[in-house]
């Protein structure tokens, strides 16, 4: 799990965000989901995801 990134916005995806080192909560996530994530990014409506995901992609820092 320490190479691995989740995002995630809803209860179905806690269990995921537990197990990855790098979780980030959407913008819109409810509040249970940001409280369990390491980070957050912005929200459905700002691309949070594909920004975390390029970030990545690219080697930048998306923290």
């Amino acid at each position: 799990p320490q190479n691995v990134v989740a995002i995630g916005d809803s209860g179905n995806d806690a269990e995921m965000l537990k197990m990855a080192h790098y979780s980030f909560a959407m913008g819109n996530a409810a509040d249970n989901i940001k409280a369990l994530s390491r980070y957050h990014t912005d929200d459905n409506n700002h691309q949070g995801a594909l920004n975390v995901i390029q970030a990545v992609l690219d080697g930048t820092d998306p923290f």
